[in-house]
């Protein structure tokens, strides 16, 4: 079977990389057109890719979908640019500077969406989630999630990066992971997650604030959230406890226990972000999007980091 057509549209964020190779791996679809404002990035996709240079208003109409992997700060022109296509949008998180008027567009316009929310295409996390929903460890008052890396500390993410500016990418190095454990815990049942508390400071002393531990409330209890780029390697902890039992990571596998039962094994939990653009790449291939990101989720996300953003004090 021909793989289905795909456009990239911006390719400054880190995790292209990553979509082109399960891109390859799945071969279902492959990118046939591309674009970005500097010539090296999309050169350097072109050639990886086998792909078309050509600027937006010359994409074809018979595309089965558009990656929208720019600056943030570049989302909104870049999704009005191609809406007039019709076709499904894949659109890096988050959504936009201002994300509440682009999801509007996207979906007065009937246009399929996705985003890379990667942790909901875990099996394990998947097998949690229903595992939550049907109450299985009772009433959860307690849920920690660290996400961090090493991308300051080991260079391959500097400071200098536009991930690292607000300006650009609307967010902090803490709410660049922090949108997926807010996610996570919004899929996994836990929320809603509304007023909350951060605290952020910069431990490598950089100027920016590296890293961050939020406090937000449950529905019966609270949730920690620790997220940054200073770590000395990248980490995936979760841990929720409920009444009746509770959920945690061991070296990079979640486990769960019911009441007094033994501890089973749900599956591993090793970051790949590349993950995020499977839904997307699923539901071209079946017309069946019931597993991708709606876009009220992916504002509701970008409005939790938001708040804590504009309420934290920063050393």
């Amino acid at each position: 079977m021909t793989p289905a057509p795909l456009a990239l549209l911006g390719a400054a964020h880190p995790h292209v990389a990553d979509y082109l190779r399960v891109i390859a791996e799945d071969g279902t679809a492959r990118i046939t057109h591309v674009w970005d404002d500097e010539p090296d990035l999309r050169g350097e996709v072109a050639r990886a890719s086998g792909a078309l240079i050509c600027p937006p208003e010359d994409f074809p109409p018979d595309l089965a979908g558009i990656l929208i992997c720019s600056e943030t700060r570049h989302h909104a022109r870049d999704v009005d640019a191609v809406l007039r296509l019709g076709c499904p949008l894949f659109v890096e998180k988050p959504l936009a500077i201002d994300p509440d008027p682009v999801a509007r567009r996207i979906v007065d316009g009937g246009t399929r969406f996705h985003t890379g929310f990667f942790l909901r295409t875990y099996p394990a996390l998947a097998e949690l989630a229903h595992r939550l929903r049907a109450g299985a460890l009772g009433e959860v008052s307690f849920a920690r999630i660290r996400f961090t890396h090493d991308g300051l500390r080991a260079g391959w993410l500097p400071e200098s990066h536009w991930l690292a500016d607000p300006e650009r990418a609307s967010t902090s190095p803490f709410g660049d992971l922090a949108l997926h454990a807010v996610d996570l815990l919004s899929w996994l049942g836990l929320g809603p997650l509304d007023s909350g508390h951060l605290r952020q400071i910069s431990i490598l002393g950089r100027g920016i604030a590296d890293t961050g531990i939020a406090t937000l409330p449950l529905r019966s209890g609270i949730a920690e959230i620790e997220t940054g780029w200073a770590d000395l390697r990248t980490r995936l902890d979760i841990e929720v406890l409920g009444t009746r039992g509770g959920a945690w990571c061991e070296d990079g596998t979640l486990l769960l226990r019911e009441g007094d039962g033994p501890a089973i094994q749900l599956g591993r939990l090793v970051p790949d972000a590349g993950r995020g653009i499977r839904p997307f790449l699923h539901a071209i291939g079946t017309g069946n999007w019931e597993g991708c990101v709606s876009p009220a989720d992916a504002i509701r996300a970008s409005n939790v980091i938001a708040r804590l953003e504009r309420r934290a004090p920063a050393k």
